[in-house]
């Protein structure tokens, strides 16, 4: 009897000692941070929100000067740890390897189903680039862009290759590879590979600037789309992003992400700034 007792006794102590660690909570990617004091980043390289010099490493643009800003009032170190394509930017904050993507991304409903949108930091217009000396679509015939013998220039995954689905559904879609710089989806339309690219103005005037050959924009009453701009993190994540939103706002308030995007922008109708939340009155 005594014996049927001990080790009743012990299969309690070892039911019992098992307890806190089947409730233990997972570790979350904010206490990661908090814990490490760095915050790993995935990222995309494009002119001008990221810019990664071949030879040296060097990143200079505005997402690098407004990450380190977050680092630098959160008291963090800013781990520039892997580039990703369009395609792994769900997988990429899912799987831990990466906290963030510290690029901004335009936050669309596909997006939101799958990841989670810190407070953006500029709003970005999409308009239609042809080449400079194509007028097929001139006078707001933006309609003639849905045809079979009209080929989109795209990167698999990207906003231009959902648009062109979405809008233009009988043109050839002419998409590049995930790890195509952006620079390739403009020209392959000066090149004649692509009759049109659906980007950014800050995007055409960088390259606009670098190349001979030149894009111009189907003039258009509206723009093909608009798309707030912001960091990413994982859905589930709330911790994380409510840490990023509240800096970020500071960073508005303060004017400082004003001065970043000035300071990087190519033309002063590259970006549409983010209003005060506040009214200031006499």
């Amino acid at each position: 009897m005594i014996k049927t007792s001990r080790i009743l006794l012990a299969l309690l102590l070892c039911l019992f000692s098992a307890v806190p660690l089947a409730y233990a909570k997972d570790e979350t990617a904010y206490d990661r941070v908090l814990k490490s004091g760095t915050l790993r980043c995935g990222y995309m390289a494009a002119d001008p929100y990221l810019i990664k010099d071949a030879n040296t490493g060097a990143m200079t643009g505005i997402a690098y000067d407004y990450v380190q800003e977050l680092g630098k009032w959160l008291d963090l170190k800013i781990e520039w740890a892997e580039e990703i394509g369009f395609g792994d930017i769900a997988a990429s904050v899912d799987s831990g390897r990466i906290d963030a993507i510290c690029v901004p991304l335009w936050a669309n409903p596909g997006r939101a189903k799958v990841v989670d949108f810190v407070t953006p930091i500029t709003y970005q217009i999409v308009e239609a680039y042809v080449r400079a000396d194509d007028t097929r679509f001139d006078n707001e015939n933006i309609d003639k862009l849905n045809n079979e013998n009209i080929k989109i220039s795209c990167i698999d995954g990207e906003m231009s290759a959902i648009i062109a689905g979405e809008d233009y559904p009988r043109a050839k879609a002419a998409c590049l590879p995930q790890s195509s710089p952006f620079s390739d989806v403009m020209m392959n339309v000066t090149n004649g590979k692509a009759d049109v690219a659906f980007v950014t103005p800050s995007v055409v005037t960088a390259f606009n600037k670098q190349n001979t050959s030149k894009l111009k924009k189907i003039i258009l009453t509206h723009p093909i789309r608009t798309f707030p701009e912001s960091l990413v993190v994982a859905r589930g994540n709330d911790d994380l992003r409510r840490m990023l939103d509240h800096t970020t706002q500071f960073l508005i308030n303060s004017g400082k992400i004003d001065q970043i995007i000035n300071k990087h922008a190519k033309s002063p109708d590259d970006f549409k700034l983010t209003a005060k939340p506040y009214q200031e009155t006499e």
